[in-house]
């Protein structure tokens, strides 16, 4: 589940289903989502808000730029 991150750039992972597709893909609590779908994110309500904009589309994955420690890189998350 995101949080806002303290630095106010992205949404803090507090939280994962270590068995989920998150996990999967390498992402972990502590990380932050900087954008989604190429689009900025500051707040968890705009991760939601991609997410939901992404199935509404009909896509499959999306995809995420998340800043683990002192690097970034992308991930394309499967949707389900």
């Amino acid at each position: 589940m995101p949080r806002c991150h303290a630095e106010g750039r992205g949404a803090l992972v507090a939280g994962i289903d270590p068995a989920g597709l998150a996990a999967a893909r390498g992402i972990n609590p502590g990380d932050v989502i900087l954008d989604a779908e190429n689009q900025a994110v500051t707040t968890p309500d705009d991760v939601y808000k991609r997410f939901a904009d992404a199935e509404k589309a009909g896509k499959s994955s999306i995809l995420l730029r998340i800043k683990s420690g002192a690097h970034a890189r992308f991930i394309a998350l499967p949707l389900a």
